[in-house]
């Protein structure tokens, strides 16, 4: 968990092992992998002031004046810094010139938009039919915005593979019509979700049954008759879950109607009721939600997606083949681009698509004795494969992170490499940091209740000294001006009450777009604010423009 001294603790294995005199590690020949620039600095410097420090206590001894004279040549970097240091060093072997430059997102998404935009105007002009048939599937006539955003965002993720046309082309082949429903891997998935669903149902109506227990017998068998009823549609569904045709056929639940709960106590009928409409709900709405077409339908959408996926494996295909020639002539890259520069050097595929290591890969492997990664969590496929295939030869392989934590899917971030990674290192030994030295109790309980709710996860009993804290307060607003009103006059209150300072307060959002509701009420009830990681609203000169403007026609 967030806290809990994860990059701590890879510090102080470093340290440990190029200080550990009886069987000492040259700090050069340790990998060190971090994920941002100054995470990287930032554990450079701790191993640096450690150093410095047993070098003061211990003055004529010249080894750890050794190691601290390694350390500026050390392989401290992130996996784009290593890679991009990698590929400048063998560029002959990859018929590149040496002294390219990488892109800012900027820069490449302006590339990807003129090549993207160059080859639709193209197949528009030849009136290819079936990219036509493509276009008209994902938007209407003059609006290429959807295709192009597919492209990229397809361009991106099969590129976090390390193989990208090979797991393009087997992705591909799922929408195989010859595939039959039942063997395809989106009844394999809707089967699951149905069967997750069902079974917090049936938990919510056995929650329902254990209530009844009224002092009106009569009352209790009326209750528990309905409860039953109700468990045996869930379990019906739940049973059918394994065959496509009995849920289509059968799908519609049917509920009795509740007996009166006038005689009852009033909290224990509330929460029956709440039960009840929630599993009502995931019957009627979440799980119908999966049932939209029968076995001959899913022949006929597999047919028509099969087609259109050839055509857009072809689109891809030829976007990408432009863009590398667009980036070879001006001498600039990508990161990913980049990253499978690495995979080249590396290691390839035979015949049997077994990974195969290249004599540079196995020398690399021989100079890491080992490789140290932190926020594994965030790595993607191609990363993984790359830190795996440099590991192969001591298998001296020390991660940390947090599954928990891992929210970059979006950039092609691969939390099954954590949660797998016994798999692949089946000598791992597991070690789980669970205090926390951050947090109170409360935060990790509220944190714990809402992250464990996660189908796929390690589990984790978090736990501090720093006691209990303040309980969480959870409020629901009508709307986001309410809520922005709402903080805009406890912060003053509590302020003007000598209880706290303006910035002893933090407020978080998803997204820089929600901040502007908040500076307007902080503006209107004069509370001082500073925007962290992003444009003051009234800052941004768009804003700044239109506001000049209406100054001047006022």
């Amino acid at each position: 968990a967030a806290g809990s001294g994860k990059t701590a603790v890879l510090v102080e294995r470093v340290i440990r092992l190029i200080t550990d005199k009886s069987n000492a590690v040259d700090i050069d020949r340790l990998l060190i992998v971090t994920f941002t620039n100054a995470a990287a600095a930032e554990m450079r410097y701790r191993i640096s002031k450690s150093l410095n420090e047993l070098i003061r206590a211990n003055p004529q001894d010249s080894f750890y004046k050794h190691q601290l004279s390694l350390l500026p040549n050390a392989k401290i970097s992130t996996i784009d810094a290593f890679c991009t240091s990698l590929v400048k060093e063998h560029f002959y072997e990859l018929s590149i010139n040496q002294d390219f430059s990488t892109f800012d997102e900027s820069e490449l998404q302006l590339l990807e938009d003129n090549v993207i935009g160059e080859i639709l105007d193209q197949c528009f002009e030849e009136n290819n039919t079936d990219f036509i048939s493509l276009f008209e599937m994902f938007t209407s006539p003059g609006n290429e915005k959807p295709v192009v955003s597919a492209v990229k965002r397809l361009l991106r993720f099969i590129y976090a593979q390390p193989f990208p046309y090979k797991w393009l082309e087997k992705s591909a082949e799922l929408y195989s019509p010859d595939i039959p429903l039942a063997d395809s891997v989106w009844f394999a998935y809707i089967k699951n979700e149905i069967d997750y669903l069902s079974s917090y149902a049936l938990d919510l109506a056995k929650e329902n049954l254990s209530l009844i227990d009224f002092e009106d017998e009569k009352l209790n068998i009326k209750f528990s008759e309905v409860i039953n009823d109700d468990i045996q549609e869930i379990e019906r569904i739940k049973e059918n879950s394994y065959r496509w045709s009995d849920l289509i056929r059968e799908r519609k639940p049917s509920f009795k109607r509740m007996p009166s709960s006038a005689k009852i106590d009033k909290s224990v009928s509330e929460k029956i009721k709440a039960n009840r409409d929630i599993y009502k709900s995931i019957l009627t709405k979440d799980i119908e939600g999966f049932l939209v077409a029968d076995e001959d339908d899913y022949q006929n959408d597999t047919k028509a997606l099969y087609i259109h996926m050839q055509s857009l494996i072809k689109l891809v295909r030829e976007v990408d083949k432009r863009l590398m020639e667009e980036k070879r002539e001006l001498n600039s890259y990508s990161f990913s681009d980049i990253e499978h520069f690495a995979i080249t050097l590396l290691f390839k595929l035979d015949e049997n698509d077994n990974i195969i290591r290249t004599d540079l890969a196995r020398e690399l492997s021989e100079n890491y004795y080992e490789i140290l990664v932190d926020e594994y969590q965030d790595t993607n496929t191609v990363q993984f494969r790359l830190i795996g295939i440099l590991a192969k030869k001591y298998r001296n392989l020390c991660v940390v992170g947090d599954d928990d934590q891992s929210i970059y899917r979006f950039r092609g971030a691969n939390v099954g490499n954590i949660l797998n990674f016994e798999e692949e290192f089946p000598d791992t030994k597991v070690i789980k940091l669970e205090q926390n030295y951050r947090s109170t109790q409360h935060i990790l309980d509220a944190a714990n209740a809402v992250i464990q709710n996660n189908k796929g996860r390690k589990e984790k009993a978090l736990w501090t000294e720093n006691g209990q804290g303040e309980p969480l307060t959870f409020l629901c607003f009508q709307d986001a001006s309410q809520e922005a009103a709402y903080l805009a006059k406890e912060i003053l209150a509590k302020v003007e009450k000598g209880k706290a300072r303006y910035q002893d307060f933090a407020v978080l959002y998803r997204t820089n777009a929600q901040s502007r509701v908040f500076e307007e009420k902080f503006l209107l009830s004069n509370v001082p604010y500073k925007m962290i990681g992003g444009v003051n609203f009234y800052a941004r000169k768009e804003v700044k423009d239109i506001l000049a403007y209406l100054k001047v026609i006022d």
